[in-house]
């Protein structure tokens, strides 16, 4: 006999806690007391990767798959638009992008994703990219997580946040 599918109720966050993650998300500074360590640069370069996907996740909903298969050619910043491939689960569509969040997408696909780009040794139309050799996007969001998780406790997983948006 077949139990009944219950649907998980996720911890919903408010708009205000969701901004607030944003706003008080850390990057890394350019010059802290780490600035000669070989480390300092990619970690410098990934907190900047990284607030843009925690944008992406807060104000278009957007979850790991659709991040992860995220093309440089879906960005359209002068529209202020990003645009959504469809899957089995999903239609395609085109979300408007925040505008105090087109600045630091700019500045990733400009400056920070070639820079990124250059350290790994690889070329990809992907828009997010690893720092290592792999190019493991779930790897990139467990850190995120963790980091979101050290800001405010009640952060569980992308699919909560998600949930919060929607």
């Amino acid at each position: 006999i077949k139990g009944v599918k219950r649907q998980y109720l996720y911890d919903i966050l408010k708009k205000q806690e969701l901004e607030s993650l944003y706003e008080n998300f850390e990057i890394t500074a350019e010059n802290s007391k780490f600035k000669n360590q070989n480390w300092h640069k990619t970690s410098v370069l990934t907190s900047r990767r990284n607030k843009v996907i925690l944008g992406l996740m807060i104000w278009q909903g957007l979850g790991t798959r659709e991040l992860s298969k995220l093309a440089v050619k879906d960005l359209k910043l002068r529209e202020g638009k990003v645009y959504i491939q469809g899957s089995r689960r999903s239609n395609e569509r085109e979300l408007k992008l925040e505008s105090h969040q087109i600045l630091d997408i700019m500045e990733y696909q400009l400056k920070t994703r070639v820079e990124l780009l250059a350290i790994s040794k690889q070329e990809t139309e992907q828009l997010f990219i690893g720092a290592g050799g792999g190019n493991n996007f779930s790897n990139i969001i467990q850190k995120l997580l963790k980091k979101l998780n050290q800001q405010n406790a009640r952060i569980e997983n992308v699919k909560q946040i998600r949930a919060s948006v929607i």
